[in-house]
């Protein structure tokens, strides 16, 4: 049920851009690092690396700068995930946001930044990722449904007709990603009374 959905997502627009964009690229904000803004499989080449390990390269860095690691998590996510691991009730989320923080508190200590994986976890809590990235999930779905479903003219029809595309998001040419995107901001909005 998504009764009012378009208006609840109007209301909650200005405040969840503002969590995402401006006080996420604030100087003083702990979570703030490089974006790549635009992070889907299209802009993503993966290759075999040392040892049997995977290097992945990156492209089209016009939207990069300064915000939260959790948008580019959930623009790659709601634009790229497999529809499998995105059941329309939210279940397959945990399991890749839990794989993305354990990578990350890695990664943290591998590079200097913390001195332990415990630190790194304590430096970014669990339950801030998840903030910040259902805050993610409902910016990307305004800006679906205020830009780019307005100009494709979204319709199932459409979407069955991108789907061949290599480089739309999975939201514009996948009705499962795009019933998936407004299922799980609607139950993100109705779980933070907005």
């Amino acid at each position: 049920d998504v009764e009012g959905f378009g208006a609840r997502l109007s209301a909650a627009a200005p405040k969840v851009a503002r969590s995402v964009h401006e006080e996420g690229s604030a100087a003083d904000n702990p979570f703030r690092t490089v974006v790549h803004g635009d992070l889907k499989s299209a802009n993503v080449f993966l290759s075999g690396g040392e040892a049997g390990g995977t290097e992945a390269a990156l492209i089209d860095f016009q939207w990069s700068g300064w915000g939260l690691g959790a948008t580019d998590l959930a623009y790659l996510v709601a634009s790229s995930a497999a529809a499998d691991l995105l059941p329309l009730d939210g279940s397959g989320e945990p399991a890749l946001l839990r794989s993305y923080h354990s990578h990350l508190c890695a990664a943290l200590v591998t590079f200097g930044a913390a001195g332990s994986v415990e630190s790194a976890a304590a430096m970014c809590p669990f339950p801030t990722l998840l903030s910040q990235y259902e805050s993610a999930v409902v910016d990307v779905c305004r800006l679906a449904v205020a830009y780019q479903w307005r100009r494709l003219n979204a319709s199932p029809e459409v979407l069955r007709r991108n789907a061949s595309s290599l480089g739309r998001c999975a939201y514009n040419k996948s009705l499962h990603h795009a019933m998936w995107l407004v299922a799980r901001t609607d139950a993100i909005l109705r779980s933070r009374r907005m």
